[in-house]
This record gives C-alpha cells, sequence and structure tokens, in this order.
C-alpha cells in the first residue's frame, strides 16, 4: 500500500526518531505538528507498527473527518468508529441499532487485539459500557460449511438455539426483514440485518451445518453475492436473555418502592428487555461500568489529539447531558462517566498537539508546510520543479483517469520526471533517482478500460517511490502537505484549481445490497460501452486496502470486465428473441462501435418513416364516434366496481380520442386501455 512507502519515507529519514523511538520503548510521547498532518501521522504510526489503535478527538464532526482522512491511506475495512449514541436513559427514545452495533464492534476490536484503528470523540466515550468481562460486545461468528456446534458460539449448539442468540443480543424476530436489528426464520433458512453491516445475510442450512451465508437486497430477498463467513454483532449493549431479564427485574425491585421512574422500568420490564429506554438497567446488571478504555488493554496505543480540548468536549456533554437528566429521577451514576474519570487506556499513550502550544515538553516536532499550489497552472509546476531539483520524494495522486493523464502530459510538457505506481507496485522503501526526465513505471496493460473499471492484469513487479520524480498514484490523498524534515511533499488533484469535483466525483460509492438490479447472475446484459456480455457473479474485489463491489462481466474469447456497483446505471439487461444466446462482443475492438452505428441508422430512418407515416394520418379524415348516448351511461353504471382516479382519466382520454374526426388521433388511441370492464377489479377498487 500506499502508506507502507510513506511510513518507510518518514522512517528512514529519521523525522521522528525521537517520538516513534520513546513509543517502541513503551514509552508515552507527545509529538508537536499541525492538525491537518495528524491524520496520515497516525495511519503512517500504524503502518510502521500495526497495532490496535485507540483515537480520541474533540467532537463527533472531527471524530467522522478524521476516521474518514485515516480510510483513505490504510484502508476503509482498518478503520472503525465509536459513535456516540444520540439516546438516552432517561428520555427514551428509539436507540439507533447501527450505532450501538459500531460501538461493540469497536470495543471487541480493542479488546480482541485486533489491529484496526478505532477514532471515537471524547463525548462519546463518557456513556458506559459493560465490564470487559462480561463480553457484552461478542459478536456472533459464523461460518460456511461448518456445524454450528463447532463455532464457539456460546450457547449455541443447534439450529433452535441461533434464534435464542440472536434474541439475547438485542435482534428482534419480526417475521420479516425490517431493517437493522431484526431477523426472520423460515425452515432452514435464517435471513438476518446484522447491525454493523449495510445488508443483510442469508443463512441456509443443512441441519445444523451452516451451508451457504449470502448476501441479499433487503427490498427483494436478491441473492448477490455468497460470503465465507460472517460477524454478527449485537444491537444492544448488554445482554437481552431471560437470565438478564431475571436479573434486573431481581435488581429493581427494592429501588422501585421508592422511585417512581424505577418502578415504571419494572413494569415495562413484563415485556422483556428490549424497550426504548432499556440502557437505564446498565447499573442494575453491572456493579461497575467501565469507559472504551477499559477495553484498550494491552498491546493498545492510544493516540490523543489535544488532550485539553478533550476535557472541554466531555465536560460540555457531561453539562448536556446533566441537564436533559434534571427532575427524571434517574441517577447517572452507573450510565455516565465523570470527565476527569474519563480513560483512554492502551499501553503507551501517543499524543499530538500543536507545536505554537503554550507550556508542556514535546518530545518531537514535525513542522508542516501547505502545498500551495492552487491558482496559475505554471505554480504547480514550479513548486514540483523545485521540490524536484531538491531531491524530494513528491506523491501526486489523481484518483480521476482523465486528470491523471492530463497532467502526467503537462508534467512531461514542461521537463518533470515522472514515474507512474499502479496499486500493488509499491514497495516499502525509496529506490535511486529516476534517471530521465519523463520515465515512467507505468505497469503494461490488456487494453483500454474505462474509468473506475478494473480489468485482469498480470502480475507486475513492485516498485518504489522514488526520489527527485513525481510518483503519481491513483489513491487518493486527503490533503497535500510538504514534510521538509523528511523531504516529503504529498500533493492532491484537489490542491489545485479546478480538480477538486473531478477528484470527488470518482469517489462516490453505492451500496450494493440498496440498489434492485434489473437481472440476475446468469443473464446476458448490455453495457453501454462495451457491448453484450454474460452477467457471471457480483464480485467483492480490493484495490490497494479498500473493498468494492463490481459486476464481473465475461466478453467473446474470456476476456473479463469488473464494472464498479457505481456505474450500474451503464448496464441494462438484453432483450432478445426467446430460447437464444447473443453473440457476445469482443473487448478492445469496433465490434460494439460498428454496431451501434448501424443501430443509429436503422433508428434514423424509423424515425422518418413515423414522421410520414403520421403526417399522413393527419391528413385524413377517420371515423368520429358520437358523444355518449343514455343507454352507455346505464350499461357504465352498471359495472359493480368503483373505478380509480387514474382509470377514470384514461377512459376520458380514449372517448375524447374517439369522438375526433382525426385518423391520427384515434390511431393513437386505439392501444388504450378500452371502455370496457377489466378481466379482475383493480387492486385500489372497492365492491
Amino acid at each position: 500500500m500506499l502508506i507502507d512507502s510513506l511510513a518507510f519515507t518518514l522512517e528512514k529519514s529519521g523525522c521522528l526518531d525521537a517520538f516513534w523511538g520513546k513509543l517502541d520503548a513503551g514509552e508515552d510521547a507527545t509529538l508537536g505538528v499541525a492538525a491537518s498532518a495528524r491524520p496520515f501521522l497516525v495511519a503512517a504510526r500504524f503502518a510502521a507498527s500495526p497495532q490496535p489503535t485507540l483515537v480520541v478527538v474533540a467532537g463527533e464532526d472531527a471524530a467522522v473527518a478524521f476516521a474518514r482522512n485515516v480510510a483513505a491511506y490504510v484502508g476503509e475495512e482498518r478503520v472503525l468508529r465509536f459513535p456516540e449514541r444520540a439516546d438516552v436513559p432517561f428520555d427514551p427514545k428509539p436507540a439507533d441499532r447501527r450505532v450501538i452495533a459500531q460501538r461493540m464492534e469497536a470495543a471487541w476490536a480493542l479488546k480482541s487485539g485486533r489491529e484496526v484503528v478505532v477514532v471515537a470523540s471524547a463525548r462519546a466515550l463518557l456513556r458506559l459500557l459493560p465490564p470487559v468481562e462480561a463480553n457484552a460486545a461478542r459478536p456472533i461468528a459464523l461460518a460456511a460449511g461448518e456445524e454450528l456446534e463447532g463455532m464457539g458460539v456460546e450457547g449455541v449448539e443447534e439450529l433452535g438455539d441461533l434464534p435464542r442468540a440472536l434474541e439475547a443480543a438485542g435482534y428482534a424476530n419480526t417475521g420479516e426483514l425490517d431493517g437493522p436489528g431484526t431477523f426472520a426464520v423460515r425452515g432452514g433458512t435464517l435471513d438476518v440485518f446484522p447491525g454493523n453491516l449495510t445488508f443483510p445475510v442469508r443463512l441456509d442450512f443443512f441441519g445444523d451445518e451452516l451451508d451457504e451465508i449470502r448476501r441479499i437486497v433487503p427490498a427483494t430477498g436478491q441473492t448477490i453475492a455468497s460470503l465465507p463467513s460472517v460477524e454478527i454483532y449485537p444491537v444492544s449493549e448488554f445482554p437481552t436473555s431471560p437470565r438478564a431479564l431475571a436479573d434486573a427485574r431481581r435488581a429493581l425491585e427494592k429501588p422501585a418502592l421508592t422511585n417512581p421512574a424505577l418502578r415504571d422500568v419494572l413494569e415495562k420490564l413484563e415485556g422483556g428487555l428490549r424497550f426504548d429506554g432499556a440502557d437505564v438497567v446498565l447499573p442494575f446488571l453491572y456493579k461497575k461500568p467501565v469507559t472504551l478504555g477499559a477495553y484498550a488493554g494491552a498491546g493498545t496505543c492510544a493516540a490523543l489529539i489535544e488532550p485539553r480540548s478533550l476535557f472541554d468536549d466531555a465536560a460540555h456533554a457531561a453539562d448536556d447531558i446533566a441537564e436533559r437528566a434534571r427532575g427524571t429521577n434517574i441517577a447517572l451514576a452507573g450510565l455516565f462517566a465523570e470527565p476527569a474519570a474519563l480513560d483512554f487506556g492502551g499501553e503507551v499513550r501517543a499524543t499530538y498537539v500543536s507545536i505554537m502550544r503554550v507550556g508542556g515538553a514535546l518530545d518531537d516536532e514535525l513542522p508542516v508546510k501547505r502545498v500551495d499550489v492552487a491558482g496559475m497552472p505554471d505554480k504547480i509546476f514550479g513548486k514540483l520543479k523545485s521540490l524536484a531539483a531538491d531531491r524530494y520524494t513528491i506523491v501526486f495522486s489523481a484518483p480521476n483517469l482523465r486528470a491523471r493523464e492530463t497532467m502526467r502530459h503537462a508534467f512531461v510538457d514542461h521537463g518533470i520526471p515522472i514515474q507512474i505506481l499502479k496499486p500493488g507496485n509499491l514497495d516499502d522503501g525509496n529506490s535511486e533517482d529516476c534517471p530521465s526526465t519523463g520515465c515512467s513505471a507505468r505497469p503494461p496493460h490488456e487494453g483500454s478500460q474505462p474509468e473506475s473499471t478494473e480489468a485482469d492484469t498480470p502480475a507486475q513487479a513492485k516498485r518504489r517511490l522514488r526520489r527527485g520524480v513525481v510518483n503519481i498514484v491513483d489513491n487518493d490523498i486527503p490533503l497535500g502537505m510538504i514534510i521538509p524534515k523528511a523531504h516529503l511533499a504529498l500533493v492532491s488533484a484537489a490542491d489545485t484549481q479546478g480538480s477538486r469535483a473531478a477528484s470527488r466525483r470518482t469517489r462516490a460509492r453505492v451500496d450494493a445490497t440498496e440498489v434492485t438490479f434489473p437481472f440476475k447472475p446468469g443473464d446476458y446484459v448490455v453495457h453501454a460501452a462495451h457491448g453484450i456480455a454474460f452477467f457471471r457473479d457480483l464480485v467483492r474485489r480490493e484495490v490497494d486496502g479498500t473493498e468494492r463491489d463490481y459486476l464481473q462481466l465475461e466478453y467473446a474469447e474470456g476476456d473479463k470486465l469488473f464494472v464498479p456497483v457505481e456505474q450500474l446505471d451503464r448496464v441494462t439487461r438484453y432483450v432478445g428473441p426467446e430460447g437464444g444466446s447473443p453473440r457476445l462482443t469482443r473487448l478492445n475492438t469496433s465490434d460494439w462501435a460498428r454496431a451501434m452505428n448501424r443501430a443509429r441508422k436503422a433508428t434514423k430512418k424509423l424515425a422518418f418513416d413515423l414522421v410520414d407515416v403520421y403526417a399522413r394520418r393527419a391528413a385524413t379524415q377517420g371515423f368520429r364516434f358520437s358523444p355518449d348516448t343514455p343507454w352507455q351511461r346505464e350499461m357504465e353504471e352498471a359495472f359493480p366496481y368503483t373505478e380509480t382516479r387514474d382509470q377514470l382519466a384514461a377512459i376520458a382520454d380514449v372517448k375524447h380520442d374517439m369522438e375526433s374526426p382525426s385518423a391520427a388521433m384515434w390511431a393513437s388511441a386505439r392501444p388504450r386501455w378500452p371502455c370496457a370492464p377489466p378481466s379482475r377489479p383493480p387492486r385500489t377498487a372497492s365492491r
């Protein structure tokens, strides 16, 4: 990945020796650096020393942005969010099951030592969780082809146990999927919508063996891909099992005698532990609830972004919570932590602060400069020439193919040495200088492919970032920067004038499970630019650490094309004669272009023919029907059903055309719905 090479560049330069050295020794360390560079440095440290990392920032919006920027470097699969819950126990409102599942997944990742970056705001840490040893965040982990008894799911040995395990994790058996946190059982098939995923899954069992796991479309139940395994995280932050229910009732009996709010909670428990505001029972289930920091144990690095701001963020949130709880008779103790008592956990702490801060010692500092290349085109060329002359390692990010090709030609025209790197062609380290101006390390590829379309290519030899040249990559760099101490410059196409919109447009994502496909695997389809193909399957491929969904299309002579679901509008179902298979198009040939030209000519001829036909019809006198007679109205009133508004409008239009003397009007009216009664009553009609 690109971040591995960038981390190596930082390490080789020695610009972070003091900071990273203390962390490697298991000691806390503080780095002074600009806010814009902190996501990159967190990602670089994670790449250089992969370990569970808990990043704490001030504010939810800042946490979302920080997570997004880190994910741009290390991949979305390696970054988790621990979001703040909007619901509170003393103001009962439906909890967001996705948010809870995200929190549970982040907590379990830290507890289990998973190598991911968890990003949270200080205010999100105030809400307490069950003790670590309670294993309340444990997912239901299932694998295809295995017996339930051998999967290690607590209390699940046969198929009948799985629904009870899901209910204990907060899931509701709704008969049909009704959004995240619901499931439905039909014989040996169980559909469940995990709160931690953006799509539901179908579990097909053969006895007690999980035969297959499939991703499905929520609206239609259409299968779009098979999965080898799935982890289903709880959508409740404590178990909702019968045992937990009994424990809650027993613990609440005495305090409910003198507290009307708790008495109301006790009454609600008659219907189980799934009700709005049920989290109020947390301190009655566990004597010592904890913050997320307790889950960040040995081996975890806690990255704190401006500690003073963290306390302010937590204090403001705590004041708001206390105000909302006033007069509710619900104690905050056991539900929320005091700001001063927040525990960030971790074996070591990496603190990032401003270089300009007043007071406090820094273990290291890293000045960062802005790229400042927006404006006149000559500005970026001059900047890159200067950096190359100073033997900087320059990385130019252009995710958009058109922008990348445009800049490549411009760099060559201005005498700027370049190297083009594709995903998988990056090695850890810097090689020697590129020997000549305009050099290119672009790997060979099979034919011309459209932007955002991945095609199978032979494995290429790895190449390194070079010094003294512009290394052009298609990775997304959120923000350009220059780090003089490392002789490293990151420049994004978005930093240049007029490139931002094009760069962002290619990063739009579509969730495949939220799309109803007009075709299915095994159908013939037509790609607007490449012609007739066989739709093999919807596959998930990893490109530079980021997984995306692609339509796998197969063309003549074994050619394959992987089309992102973002370009689904360019693919339509093939419509042709029944019982026959169409001739597949060959990729990278003019076959489809010639077929399209023939179709355009035929369409143009048909259009002229239709214009001629309708012109002659308009000049011809047609038969004019008389207006409705009393007998016609009597027949219509005898119709036993009530017509809908659309049916009445269609009847009126047909009658209007029939009463016109124009042959063209009558010809256009004939295909319409007749005024005779339908063969069966319409769905909205009433007797």
